[in-house]
């Protein structure tokens, strides 16, 4: 691209050289290097940050719009900046309203309503998400006051919307709007306590550990169980869901158990081979993985064998 080689060793330094800390109860600790990206404060970022809205217009042919995307495609194969499509916005004149509505996009929502109800109304659902799961009805309710305020505005009218919320839901280059879908996101802040839970090592989670699953198993406790309230029962329910993200990295063997915990490439054991692999093998249901590599010199030959598969 005819760019000097000394401008490209100064935007090098801009972002080999810098180092930061971080605040750990308001005092400055340690220093770690940047490998990407800049900093604003950097004497010579100032010369790189780029702050450009760029107008295109096309006759609305699909020849048009694909020869954009093009240039665009082309600009970030020098550059290495990428043209944000979701950040997009088309607009479109001379279009009958009977092919406006064919298309797929999500039209007549104000843009402040979209942007209030991302910056405001999710922020605080996300506050309350990440405590505890919400009830199913409580989400059903949000969502319905959130598409009367998309369409309405404050008034929350629940006439005029034009578009199903499942659709503005959708990501931007699916025709929605990107609003994350509020059932996915109580799903998520619930699987996120249960990797709270089972990874760390805070005052909660060893209440939890202490009076709830006593010296149970995260993966046996049953349902069913009289002790915890209502969110406690909604977060063992996400249990099936968890099991499919999560893999033990053995450590302290005795903190890892041998038949619940997924430390194994075979998954987790008890799903594996069941209650009858229990009788087999000769370890106890709440046997951690230390005392089965100990079990394992004192075994007969043929549970060693099956000892050996795992």
């Amino acid at each position: 691209m005819g760019i000097p080689s000394k401008f490209i060793h100064w935007i090098k330094l801009c972002i080999t050289t810098p180092s930061f800390s971080v605040q750990v109860n308001g005092e400055l600790v340690g220093y770690f290097q940047s490998t990407r990206g800049l900093r604003q404060g950097c004497s010579l970022s100032p010369y790189l940050f780029v702050l450009y809205d760029l107008m295109i217009f096309l006759e609305g042919s699909k020849r048009s719009i694909e020869g954009a995307l093009g240039v665009f495609d082309e600009f970030a194969k020098w550059s290495g900046l990428n043209i944000s499509i979701e950040k997009s916005t088309v607009y479109m004149t001379g279009v009958k309203e009977q092919n406006l509505e064919e298309l797929p996009v999500c039209r007549r929502c104000s843009p402040c309503e979209a942007a209030t109800h991302q910056a405001v109304i999710l922020s605080i659902v996300n506050f309350w998400a990440a405590v505890f799961r919400l009830p199913s009805q409580c989400v059903k309710e949000v969502e319905k006051l959130c598409a009367s305020f998309l369409w309405s505005g404050p008034s929350l009218k629940s006439a005029g919307a034009k578009v199903a919320w499942k659709d503005i839901c959708k990501p931007k280059e699916e025709g929605g709007l990107g609003i994350r879908d509020l059932k996915e996101v109580n799903v998520v802040y619930g699987l996120k306590i249960i990797w709270r839970l089972l990874s760390g090592d805070s005052l909660w989670g060893k209440w939890i550990k202490s009076y709830l699953l006593k010296r149970n198993n995260f993966g046996e406790v049953k349902i069913s169980t009289q002790g915890g309230s209502w969110i406690w029962r909604k977060v063992l329910k996400l249990r099936h869901i968890a099991k499919e993200f999560y893999r033990v990295e053995v450590g302290n063997c005795w903190n890892t158990s041998f038949w619940f915990d997924k430390w194994s490439s075979k998954g987790i054991l008890l799903e594996t081979l069941g209650d009858r692999g229990i009788t087999d093998m000769g370890i106890k249901r709440n046997a951690s993985l230390a005392e089965a590599v100990l079990r394992r010199r004192r075994v007969c030959r043929h549970r060693i064998q099956l000892l050996n598969e795992v």
